[in-house]
Order: structure tokens, then sequence, then C-alpha cells
């Protein structure tokens, strides 16, 4: 069953939507002839991590935004997302317009439906990570938006969730609101990539203007809800033991694929992987994995070990 929740009188289903495109030009020259979110993160390509991630939260309908020349490669590995119990749709970003533009191509399948949008090169893994999925689709049942954020050593290179305090009617009171970079950071929490908009959120997108860069901030949107809307988006905090990594650079890559590797030696079961989540999650059944297994290796002996 799609996860849905209630506003009122009115069901809702969630969707989700998986920004996969850029240049990837951190990743350089491996992301040269392929698309960064295609690049192995040791056992698996790099996109279903964040697919994984969406399916915990029993998200069935998902858009995956990806370039003109990375779709071909992309929709060709994921399909239709049947294969899984779920449903898999492409748009295309011919231009990097930002990540709240992600909202505003994909305004025609989310509709009025709310969302939960992850970039295509974040990795979450902890075993508190299913409270921030509930916490998640809890603030979209209260009709508000959610940012997870993490503790980091380094956050001037990271969106910053920081505290201001301002003056109104000669009373000073303090708010929330995210700098992006900061030279002199307000905290260490930055944002990552993995957010929840209440329906219409695309709406709001539309109406950004573009930064320095030319882009529309995804900051600049999540400071509308944060600021504009009396309590109009809960703020998570991923847990000490809960990783996140912004898959982005060869340092990251490399340190994500040795990170997954000792998690999956300590697990039976194998991790990130859509069929398992689908049989678990009763997606699909068992047998419907099974005929489609091809091949021998380590991921596919976990498999069918597991299901």
């Amino acid at each position: 069953m799609d996860r849905e929740v209630y506003n009122g009188n009115q069901r809702k289903k969630v969707k989700g939507i998986i920004l996969a495109g850029g240049s990837g030009t951190r990743l350089y020259p491996i992301t040269r002839a392929t698309s960064k979110q295609l690049v192995n993160v040791y056992d698996k390509p790099l996109i279903y991590y964040p697919l994984c991630t969406l399916m915990e939260m029993h998200i069935k309908q998902i858009l995956v935004v990806t370039t003109p020349e990375d779709l071909p490669n992309i929709s060709r590995l994921l399909g239709s997302g049947r294969q899984w119990g779920i449903s898999l749709t492409y748009a295309v970003q011919d231009e990097p317009r930002g990540i709240a533009d992600g909202l505003i191509i994909a305004k025609y399948f989310t509709e009025y439906d709310p969302c939960i949008m992850i970039l295509g090169d974040n990795i979450f893994m902890g075993p508190w990570m299913n409270t921030i999925n509930v916490d998640i689709i809890r603030a979209l049942q209260d009709d508000k938006a959610a940012i997870v954020c993490t503790h980091v050593k380094n956050p001037e290179a990271f969106g910053v969730l920081t505290n201001t305090t301002i003056e109104i009617g000669g009373h000073t009171q303090s708010e929330q609101c995210i700098v992006e970079k900061p030279e002199i950071p307000g905290s260490n929490w930055a944002v990552t990539g993995l957010y929840a908009y209440p329906s219409g959120a695309w709406f709001e997108a539309e109406k950004l203007k573009p930064s320095d860069r030319g882009e529309l901030e995804i900051t600049d949107l999540n400071n509308i809800y944060l600021t504009k809307y009396t309590d109009g988006m809960k703020v998570l905090y991923l847990h000490k033991y809960t990783r996140w990594m912004d898959v982005g650079t060869v340092e990251n890559l490399s340190k994500a694929g040795m990170m997954i590797r000792r998690a999956q030696k300590r697990s039976v079961t194998p991790l990130f992987s859509p069929e398992e989540v689908a049989v678990r999650l009763q997606f699909i059944k068992p047998e419907e994995v099974q005929k489609n297994l091809i091949g021998d290796n380590a991921y596919i002996r976990r498999l069918k070990k597991t299901i």
C-alpha cells in the first residue's frame, strides 16, 4: 500500500523525488562517461541508496530527475520499478538550475500531494534512521515541511542551521534560519539532502529568485518554511550513530565504499538492496525476486539466502 497522510478530511499519497542530475565535476574523470549516480559504492550503484531510503518510508511512487545524457542509462538500470513493487517515472533537468528547481520539474508528478525529496548522491545509514523516517511522515501528517540536520566538523561547506536574534515591537526573540556556506558558521548543524514538503511546495519554489550563481536555492525555500509560516517546518536531527554522507567527492566516495563494506560484512541481510526492502515490506512476493536473480556473485548469493 502506498504511504498516505491525512490532512483534515483529505487523504493524500506521499510521493518521492530523487534528484539525480548535475554534471558530477567533483568526481571527474570518473563521471566523464557515466552518471555520478551510476558509480558503484561497494557492491551496488550509488542511486540504490537514496532509492532504498524512500522505499523504507513506504514511498512507492517515485520520480527520478536526471539529465538528458544520463536518462537512458539510469532508466535502463532502474526500469519501471515493477520488479520491486514500486512505480518509477523519469523527468529531465536540462540545465543545472538548482535543487529547488526539482520541485518545479516534479509539479505534474506530485500535483497537490506531499513529497519527500532526496539527493541522488546522499547516503543515510544507522539504527536510528527509522525514527527519522517516522518523524518525517508525522511532519507531513501535520502539513509541515521537514529538514534533517547532522553535526559536522566543517559546517562552512554546507547550509547551516543558525539561531538569529530579531527585534519585534521592542522585544527580542530568537528564530532559526539556514545560512548557505557561511564564512563564520553559527552552529555545526548542517542540513542534509533529505527534505519533506507539504502539498503545493512547487508553488513556493516557483516564486524563488535565482541566486548569484543562477540557481534556485533549496536553502531559500527551506527558509520560507522556517520563517514565513508559523511552525511550518520540523527540524530533525540525526542521532550521533546515524551516518550521513554526501558522496560527491572522490574522498567521500572511497569512505562510503569502506563504510558499506564494513557494515555489510557484519550483516547477513543485503544492505540497501531494493529487492530485500521490497520483500521485507511486502511490496512483492519472494518468488518474484527469485526468478529475476541473474548471475552468481556476493550480492546475488546474499539475496538468495535472505529472500
